[in-house]
């Protein structure tokens, strides 16, 4: 008798796990838009303005903190330049460090677009779509009924980002 109702306990307790999540449709990311992003990696924060203008091609402004207020990044064709206070200079994309801010999020967004290798599940009312992109794995929370973007998570270099404001572009 207590065999068998370990064995229930056990299969009622699998299917209370694997039943929290389910497969959903992938979130439609393919577009032109922009969003705002209050990201933390590590100790360091900064918020963030992202246009996304294209396949891989984006315009970033820095808002915060107030020591980076005006930079502005554009990736475009595997290099990326860089502007502040009047100075710019153009480089590779591989040449920034691996941490980077605006790396991580742009890479991270561009791969959930075109659903490389992302699964998407969902739990209550969220969407979550998980994937590696840089190495790292990452993890997108999105709300189910309006497609908002609402957090991404890189455990791996310690960066947590929340969204807001999205708008797509014509």
């Amino acid at each position: 008798m207590k065999k068998t109702l370990c064995i229930l306990c056990s299969l009622l307790f699998i299917f209370t796990i694997t039943g929290c999540e389910k497969k959903a449709e992938p979130v439609k990311l393919n577009n032109l838009y922009t969003i705002d992003a209050d990201v933390t990696i590590g100790e360091y924060s900064a918020t963030v303005s992202l246009n996304r203008l294209g396949n891989g091609v984006w315009d970033i402004a820095f808002t915060k903190p107030e020591n980076m207020n005006g930079m502005t990044a554009t990736y475009e064709n595997e290099n990326i330049k860089i502007s502040y206070k009047g100075l710019s200079f153009d480089m590779p994309v591989e040449n920034i460090p691996f941490k980077a801010i605006v790396t991580n999020l742009t890479t991270t967004l561009d791969n959930v677009a075109f659903g490389n290798d992302v699964q998407f599940t969902k739990s209550e009312d969220r969407v979550f779509a998980k994937g590696k992109a840089n190495g790292n794995s990452y993890k997108f929370t999105f709300d189910e009924k309006s497609g908002s973007l609402l957090e991404l998570q890189i455990d791996d270099i310690e960066l947590s980002a929340g969204f807001s404001n999205y708008k797509a572009m014509q």
